[in-house]
């Protein structure tokens, strides 16, 4: 077992063992239970937190952690540390793997399932045999087996696109009224579960990588422009600002763009108010469009039917964008957000709405973005 937690180390290195991380969730599982990752690719419809909740905390904390430092850390842990308290709660955990998989045969995720519960059955069933000095460090790989085999199914079972979206009677899609509701709805100094609070390492890490070719922004005579898909409020926009590139994010839900103001209202300056954009015959433009109470009609996206200058009717409400800067010494780096859903979002927009005059972009980054998002089986993924 030394070899194993060695060779994770070798593969993954330190710090991308992380809780969550999904990269670690998978390989725990494919090396510890020898089962293909690929079949956990399925989404399982059965619920297995309740007994799942205590592996996670302890695996969470002693396995995770303790694979960050070196293999002959982890082993005189082991030797150290009594875990015979943890078998009731992973006997628990094999049983209810064992009835998911039963009860859902036909699922490449089930069998998958099955065949971590029975080989984590035996492991049990010799740790338990006549080997007891050997099986504190057993059961302990075994919880580190069943947190990552947990995890994965946790992911796994999320719907694609907790954007979740539906269709009016009118017509129109809204894919942001359930973020908005749920995720978004939260008490005030509250941040949404995947908000981070600093830069992404991943980010400081690949970044050189991702922009290799690129022109230095130091030294292009126009910064080069970076795209954020479903932004909200993260850090690393401004942090790409500071390095001198120019920023478009896009977010649907208003409380992330103002939330990411007042937090960063001392790097980012001039982003006070929003201006509205509305489509015509010629094109998109600034202001608000209206149309008069006799095309009523029901709801709308995007509209609010109200009495204002212009009388009883539709006013355009988004998308609109907000204008700031992150200022550079003698120069800046401009910072956009478009408020409105991501897939209304046009190069023809964005060139009307933005710095990015010309609708494109050298580099989109996404963080666990556009994973979140429902995908059409008739669309590519690129």
């Amino acid at each position: 077992m030394p070899e194993l937690t060695a060779k994770i180390l070798q593969e993954l290195g330190p710090s991308s063992l992380r809780p969550g991380n999904p990269v670690t969730v998978h390989f725990l599982a494919a090396a510890l239970l020898r089962v293909p990752v690929e079949a956990a690719s399925s989404k399982p419809t059965w619920n297995l937190l309740p007994v799942m909740a205590e592996l996670l905390h302890k695996a969470a904390e002693s396995v995770v952690t303790k694979l960050e430092k070196s293999a002959a850390q982890l082993q005189d842990a082991l030797e150290r540390r009594s875990l015979r308290a943890w078998r009731g709660p992973l006997r628990r955990w094999l049983d209810r793997m064992q009835e998911a998989g039963t009860g859902s045969r036909n699922s490449p995720l089930a069998a998958w399932v099955s065949s971590c519960a029975e080989v984590l059955g035996e492991l049990m069933v010799h740790a338990e045999a006549k080997h007891p000095s050997h099986s504190d460090d057993q059961v302990l790989l075994l919880c580190a087996a069943a947190g990552a085999v947990a995890i994965s199914i946790f992911a796994d079972s999320r719907k694609p696109a907790s954007c979740y979206f539906e269709t009016s009677p009118q017509g129109d899609i809204d894919r942001l009224k359930r973020w908005s509701r749920i995720f978004w709805n939260l008490p005030a100094g509250v941040s949404p579960a995947f908000h981070e609070p600093e830069v992404s390492p991943f980010l400081e890490k690949h970044l050189a990588r991702w922009t290799a070719g690129m022109a230095s922004p130091n030294k292009a005579k126009e910064a080069p422009k970076i795209l954020v898909p479903l932004c909200g409020k993260t850090i690393d926009m401004p942090y790409l600002c500071e390095l001198g590139y120019g920023v478009v994010g896009i977010e649907g839900v208003q409380r992330g763009i103002l939330e990411f103001k007042a937090e960063h209202q001392i790097r980012v300056k001039g982003m006070k108010s929003r201006t509205v954009m509305s489509k015509d015959i010629e094109g998109w433009r600034e202001g608000t469009a209206f149309l008069p109470e006799k095309q009523f009609r029901g709801a709308r996206n995007g509209s609010a039917f109200k009495t204002g200058d212009q009388g009883l009717g539709y006013y355009t409400e988004s998308p609109a964008v907000w204008r700031g800067k992150v200022n550079l010494g003698k120069r800046h780096s401009p910072l956009h957000i478009i408020e409105g859903d991501m897939f209304d979002v046009t190069p023809d927009l964005v060139a009307a709405s933005t710095f990015a005059t010309d609708g494109r972009f050298d580099l989109i980054y996404d963080k666990d973005a556009l994973v979140a998002c429902h995908g059409d089986p008739e669309i590519p993924a690129i």
